[in-house]
């Protein structure tokens, strides 16, 4: 699942504040896991056409709250 301010637009829109859980519903405790203050973004200009029906995510983990994504030029 995942929980964002709101769905990124293309490659180049980095989303902020984005919450990832992974939740198995047979799975033990230990392999359920959330993670927080991550970004996501579109992969791919392939996935621009898929619009609202679904998109291929780029999820970027780890921040702590000082660095920046840096979004490569097109």
């Amino acid at each position: 699942m995942i929980e964002a301010p709101n769905l990124t637009g293309g490659k180049t829109s980095f989303i902020k504040d984005t919450k990832i859980r992974c939740i198995y519903k047979n799975g033990r405790p230990e392999d359920n896991w959330v993670a927080l203050n991550a970004y996501h973004a579109g992969q791919g200009t392939s996935s621009d056409n898929y619009g609202a029906s679904g998109r291929n995510l780029d999820i970027i983990f780890g921040f702590d709250g000082k660095d920046t994504v840096i979004v490569p030029k097109p």
